[in-house]
Order: structure tokens, then C-alpha cells, then sequence
């Protein structure tokens, strides 16, 4: 759905680049405004390398005209690529943390909130749950001075999903439940909001409530189309017919049933041809504790070796440390052992 909407305004948006090289183009639309926008539509279409060209060129043509504001919004979209799309957590981190920076030398406000925002997801991404809740904190209180209610409902997305995943249950279920009833039944971000409204419940064993919002978080993922939509939802309902032991309705027409392995191998397939390695990590990392819990040792036992080899390419300490202990507390002690960070 989305796509298809991006992917006309990114036609539109190279036919104004191209005016605007042969010097035809209003005197009032800069080069490096729209190689901006065509960034972040390309990064939301999946075309890294244009993305980053765009982004990398429009920070010059920014630095070189003075413009801040502009060199903030490019680092913005450079850190997202970074982090989000490229997974260099890292790197990410730093053109972000440079954007803030450059706000708070020049007292510049807009564009706080999304760079507020975009630092406490890659601090999430990489288990860091105390600092994310603080920057997305920060960032849904931006939110509010501006009254930009849109950018509200994405921080309190981002906040409330933190919260989940950092076992803040009770709170995460009440704000997601909250900002659920506000926000339009057809919000693209939907698939995730639900995805972690399922996450929260599974959390505080409430299996029923747990299931209708992976079932919900799947069909929404099937009408946004976003191949990272779908591979997370088949996700968190492998957790979710897991938790539960038996299986579970799931797809679009509702009548197939299907086993915690059909939905993990689906989201493994999903996030293995999307490349997203951490997600890859993390998926394997659950259905190893599903496969343990079924008697298959030696199965489960090679997925915890690959998470790990994963998560440490990947430099994320933070989520090696957070899988020993959840096999620990699965009662797997010695996994845990082995999958603890190595120190050194």
C-alpha cells in the first residue's frame, strides 16, 4: 500500500531533481531539500544505496550553503540508514548524536523529537532499555510542545514498545491499548503497535489477549505488505502459539492452523532474505528455547550457536547477555553459560 504511494512520489520527486540540475525548477525548491525527501522515500521503498547518496549529497550541498537545519534533517536520515537499514549501530549512533548537537548549539527545536526519537530506537535495537525509555521519553514530550499529534502517536508507539521489550508489562499494555483506541484503524504502524501489545501480554501470561493481538498484528502486516511488517509478525505468533502449546489460526483467510515452527521458520525465511541479521539472531534465539523445551538439544543448541555468532558480528553484547539469561530462567543454565559475552 505504501509502496506503491512512495514509489509515485519518488518519480515526481527525481523530475524535480532533474529540473533542478538543468536550472528550471522554482527558485524557492533547493537541490539539497529534494535530494533530502527522495532519501528518506528511497529508504522507505528498500534502496539503501540510493538513500544514502541522496542523504550524503544533500549534507554537503548543505554544509556548503550554512543551512543547519538541512545538515540536521540529512544526519537524520543518515543515522536511520546506519542503524536501522545497515545495521551499524554504531556508526548510526554518532550522525545522530552529531544532529543533536548541532540543535542544541544553535537552540533549534524542530526536528528535536525525531532525532530524540531515532537515537532511542538504536539504543533499543541494541538492548539498551534504560537509555531508550529516557530518549523516548524526550522525544514524546517534543512531540507534545510542538502539538504535532501524528509525530505524538509514533513516540508513544516507540516508548510503549521500549517498555515491552524491557519487561514493563502492565505499563506497555495500558499505553498500547491506549494509543490503539486513538490512532486510525488503518495507521501503517499498526503491524508494530500490535506486535508489541502481544509481546507485552505474553509477558504478563495473559495467552488469550496475547493471541487476538498476534493475530492482529499479522493481518495488519498482510495489508501493509511491508516485507519487515510481515517477518516480525510471524515472529512475535511463533512466540505466541509457542507460549501456548498448541496451534494457532494465522494468515489472511484464517484457515490454516499452524505450529510455533511454521511461524518461526516463516519469519526466519523473511528476515534471512531481507538481510536483517539481528533479527535473524533473535528469532533463532527463541525458537532455540522452543525447540529445548520440546526435548531437540541438539537443534536448540545450534540455534543458540548461530545467535550468538550473530549478535556478536554484530557487536550487540547487550542482546548475547539478555539471551543467557532467558535461557537460564528457561532453565537451560548450561546454554546460558555458553552463550554469555565473552570477556576480553
Amino acid at each position: 500500500a505504501n509502496r506503491g504511494f512512495d514509489g509515485d512520489a519518488l518519480a515526481h520527486i527525481e523530475l524535480a531533481e532533474a529540473a533542478l540540475h538543468r536550472g528550471a525548477a522554482n527558485g524557492e525548491l533547493h537541490l539539497a531539500d529534494v535530494l533530502s525527501e527522495k532519501g528518506w522515500i528511497a529508504s522507505r521503498l528498500g534502496d539503501v544505496n540510493a538513500a544514502m547518496a541522496a542523504a550524503g549529497r544533500s549534507y554537503e550541498l548543505n554544509r556548503e550553503s550554512g543551512d543547519i537545519s538541512g545538515m540536521i534533517e540529512a544526519l537524520n536520515l543518515l543515522g536511520v540508514l546506519h542503524y536501522y537499514m545497515m545495521e551499524e549501530y554504531g556508526l548510526g549512533t554518532s550522525y545522530l548524536e552529531h544532529a543533536l548537537e548541532l540543535l542544541d548549539r544553535n537552540k533549534i527545536s524542530q526536528g528535536r523529537a525525531s532525532v530524540l526519537a531515532n537515537l532511542g530506537e538504536s539504543r533499543r535495537l541494541q538492548g539498551h532499555y534504560e537509555q531508550a525509555l529516557a530518549l523516548h521519553e524526550a522525544a514524546l514530550q517534543q512531540s507534545r510542545l510542538a502539538g504535532n499529534r501524528t509525530q505524538e502517536f509514533m513516540q508513544r508507539n516507540n516508548l510503549h514498545g521500549t517498555q515491552a521489550e524491557a519487561g514493563m508489562y502492565r505499563a506497555a499494555v495500558a499505553g498500547l491499548e491506549a494509543l490503539i483506541e486513538e490512532v486510525p484503524t488503518d495507521w501503517r504502524i499498526l503491524p508494530e503497535t500490535y506486535g508489541y501489545l502481544a509481546e507485552a501480554y505474553l509477558g504478563a501470561r495473559q495467552l488469550r489477549p496475547a493471541q487476538e493481538a498476534a493475530q492482529l498484528a499479522l493481518a495488519h502486516a498482510e495489508a501493509t505488505g511491508n516485507p519487515r511488517d510481515l517477518a516480525g509478525a510471524w515472529q512475535v505468533m511463533a512466540r505466541v502459539v509457542a507460549a501456548g502449546g498448541s496451534r494457532l489460526s494465522a494468515g489472511s483467510s484464517g484457515a490454516s492452523t499452524l505450529s510455533a515452527r511454521d511461524c518461526y521458520a516463516e519469519s526466519l525465511k523473511r528476515y534471512t532474505e531481507l538481510n536483517l541479521r539481528r533479527d535473524v539472531a533473535i528469532t533463532l534465539w527463541h525458537w532455540a528455547e522452543c525447540e529445548l523445551a520440546q526435548g531437540d538439544v541438539a537443534r536448540g543448541t545450534a540455534m543458540v550457536r548461530r545467535a550468538r555468532e550473530l549478535f556478536t558480528t554484530l557487536k550487540l553484547s547487550g542482546l548475547v547477555g539478555q539471551m543467557a539469561d532467558s535461557l537460564a530462567v528457561a532453565g537451560f543454565s548450561e546454554l546460558a553459560s555458553l552463550s554469555r559475552p565473552m570477556v576480553g
